[in-house]
């Protein structure tokens, strides 16, 4: 959501955007948090890549398919279930 990712939890029903910045947690805050650990950090995202709060009708929350591309800082690997721009195929 506006280029930003954000670790959603699986009942979160949300009806607006304000909904989704306060009750998740956004991807780069962790790994701000995680800066400080020495050595090296992995961050495992078992996401498909697509959009949960997309509908078929009206209005969806988000608007682009899939994750964000991540900047992550030197000395940390983001690992995902599916490729950028890619769906699961489970």
């Amino acid at each position: 959501m506006a280029g930003r990712n954000y670790l959603v939890p699986t009942d979160l029903r949300p009806a607006s955007p304000s909904d989704v910045v306060g009750q998740t947690l956004p991807l780069d805050r962790v790994m701000t948090a995680l800066q400080d650990v020495d050595g090296l950090r992995l961050i495992f995202l078992d996401a498909c890549r697509d959009n949960p709060f997309a509908t078929t009708t009206g209005r969806s929350i988000g608007g682009a398919r899939g994750l964000a591309r991540i900047a992550a800082p030197e000395g940390t690997f983001v690992v995902y279930s599916a490729g950028a721009g890619q769906q699961a195929l489970d």
